[in-house]
Parts: C-alpha cells; structure tokens; sequence
C-alpha cells in the first residue's frame, strides 16, 4: 500500500486519509469515479395535498392557514417550481361507510360560493385566493377524525388521479388540531380515556391522549393508547389502530419513484405538536381538553425520514412559509458520491457558495451521502447547483 505524504499537513492536499498505521487509507487519485465538480438539477414539480380537519373547534387553524395562502404559494412562484395545490377533508374516508350521505373523497373547492377550481396552479387566475376559497371548508365536519386513512381512500379516487404526476413530488400536510383515529371499525367516535382499558367509547373522563408523568416531569402518550395492534385488539371491542406502514405503503405505491435514489413523497403537519401551544388553545377554548398533539402524524413523518411540524402557535406567515420551503426543498435533495464523506467540499448557487446550514444552507448526512438545500438558501429551479470538493 502506498505511503501517504502530507504537504503543508493537510489531508485535503492528496484527497487521502491516513490509517492507524501511518498508511493510505482512501485516496481520491486513486478513485477512476472521481469528479473535482458535480452538477445537479432538481425537480421542477410539486403537488401538493393539503388535507384539512373540518371538524369543530378548527375555525383557529383553518383562518391561519386560509389567511397566508399567499404567503405560501409565493414560496414556489418566486422560485418557479410548477406546483398543483389540491385540498381534501379528513372526514372523506366516511364516503366508503356512508354513500347514501354527502361525504367526499373529491377535492375541495370550499363551501357556499365554490371556487370552481378543484386543483391550484401557476395558470390559475389569483391562485392564492382561489386556494383560501378551496381551504374554507368549515366545522361541521364529522368529529371522528381519520386523515389517514382519508388520505388512502383521497388518493385512491379516480377523479384526483391528475394531481400526482409523474417526475414530481408529492407532499401531503395534515392540517389539525387531533391526533389520527384511524382504526378497523366504521363506528363513530373513537376515544382515548386515561384510565379505561379500552379504546373505544371510554366512559370515564377525563379523556387525553397524553398524561403527566410526575416522576419523569413530563408528559408521556397514553400506554393503552398505542398497545392495541392487529395482534392485540383492544379485548371489549375488538378494534386497533390502523398501523402507520399501511399509509405510508399507500402513498408510496401511489406516488412511486421518480428520480432515483431520491423518495417521491413526504408528509408535514401544521398542527399541534407541543404541549405548551396544546394547553393554549385548550385554555383559549375554554372547554377543557378538547385539543391533542399531533402524535400519529408526527410518527409518520419522522419514519419517511422527516418533514416539516409547523405550528398554529408561531407566526403564522414565518411558520406556513417555512412549511412551503420543507415541500419544496425535497426536490433539492441529492444523492453524493461515497468520497463526498472522505473529501471537503463546497456548494454553490448561480456561482455564489452558499453556507452549510440544518435551517438556510446546505445539509450532508454522511450515512445516506445526501446533499440538501435547505430553507431561504433555496434557489429557482433553473439555478444550476455545483458541488466542488477541495483536494
């Protein structure tokens, strides 16, 4: 094996790196794969599901959501991605139980005056209002809340095939102010009580998906809460949690791969997912605990590897841009060569170097060699990117 002079002892000198013995352990010379510059384009597509609660007591998120549509679709006009925005409810899994009823798996174009477009996009006329149109949905939706499994049955309608393009990525938000409640039964109302042991229709208050653990000094997800599985039903009733791999499984088959190694999916929240905004709106309402912490949603986004939680407690401008920028920076995700974790390297933009940053630069894993841009260091989609590695 070759002995690996230093010059000036810097590593970066010969690309190479020393073993424990003083000798060569990888050498970018020697690599035939290696390129000093790599060049990459993203993805100029983003559909996008926005499925809202239209239960009661939403009229506090859905007014923030619906207030900064602009907001949120500035984010992809100013960068050019060419986006479908479609709305769906979390009541529309009732339609399969229910048909006789007026309960829709079809996207939303508001309630009243109808917006008359069920998808947004860069050709529609006043895109932002037409989508503030197509969110007001309002609260009389029905109280058994099940996005999930919503989402399956949304985007299994024929009548939405349109908004899941190939060569795109697709992002679903949940907009809500519960937890998901999707399980095997079509019966109403599903409950979570604190010191039954069951699941369903507890008759014992207070009703939590949470307690407050004294010893720990925190609060801890209700154990019964998520003990009952297809293996464990709950023994009264017979009925479980529909598990989270399902959903997942469904938009995967659903959205496929487009641009390999790259995911074609993700899922984000705007919702509740910390006790302090929790415990404000529950005291806002003035009705005791009658909101919960997003905590399925947010299972599900941290299993796919991620997506942005943002929160009806924040500004609402700063937090729903932010959200737009979680959605579209998953089409400026990269996949690097394995020397990339061997060899520094910088990132550019349009020839200016960006800076490294989890929050408005650039982000690496070196497990998954994943280059990502990340919040306002995003760039137009007709921005070339550069990756320069420093040997």
């Amino acid at each position: 094996m070759r002995i690996c002079f230093l010059a000036h002892l810097s590593f970066a000198v010969l690309g190479c790196s020393l073993g424990f013995d003083g000798f060569d352990s990888y050498s970018v010379i020697k690599d035939p794969n290696f390129q000093n510059k790599l060049y990459f384009t993203p993805r100029s597509r983003a559909d996008v599901l926005l499925l809202m609660d239209n239960s009661s007591l939403m009229e506090f998120l859905q007014t923030r959501f619906q207030d900064n549509t602009a907001a949120f679709i500035s984010e992809f006009t100013s960068r050019n991605v060419e986006f479908q925005i479609a709305v769906g409810l979390s009541d529309a899994y009732r339609k399969k139980y229910h048909p006789e009823m007026n309960y829709s798996t079809r996207f939303s174009q508001g309630v009243g005056a109808l917006s008359g477009y069920r998808i947004v996009t860069p050709l529609t006329p006043n895109p932002s209002e037409v989508l503030r149109m197509n969110l007001t949905v309002g609260v009389d939706g029905h109280p058994d809340v099940r996005g999930l499994e919503s989402l399956e049955d949304i985007i299994a309608d024929p009548a939405n095939a349109e908004l899941i393009r190939n060569f795109s990525h697709f992002a679903t938000v949940f907009i809500t102010n519960e937890d998901d409640f999707s399980n095997n039964s079509p019966q109403d109302t599903l409950i979570f009580s604190l010191t039954d042991s069951c699941i369903y229709n507890c008759a014992t208050s207070p009703y939590q998906l949470y307690y407050f653990d004294y010893a720990l000094g925190d609060y801890i997800p209700n154990i019964i809460y998520y003990q009952h599985t297809q293996a464990n039903p709950d023994p009264s009733t017979g009925r479980y949690l529909i598990p989270l791999s399902r959903y997942n499984h469904a938009v995967s088959a659903r959205a496929g791969v487009t641009t390999a190694p790259m995911r074609a999916y993700s899922f984000h929240a705007y919702a509740l997912v910390d006790h302090v905004c929790r415990e404000a709106r529950n005291a806002a309402d003035g009705l005791g605990d009658v909101h919960f912490i997003a905590k399925r949603y947010m299972d599900l986004i941290t299993m796919t590897g991620g997506g942005v939680l943002a929160s009806p407690c924040q500004t609402p401008d700063a937090e729903i841009r932010r959200l737009a920028r979680g959605i579209i920076s998953e089409n400026f995700r990269f996949k690097l060569p394995s020397y990339a974790s061997e060899v520094p390297f910088t990132v550019s933009v349009g020839g200016v170097i960006i800076p490294q940053g989890e929050e408005n630069g650039w982000s690496y894993n070196p497990a998954t060699t994943e280059l990502r841009i990340n919040g306002s260091a995003i760039p137009r989609v007709d921005q070339a990117i550069e990756v320069e590695f420093q040997i």
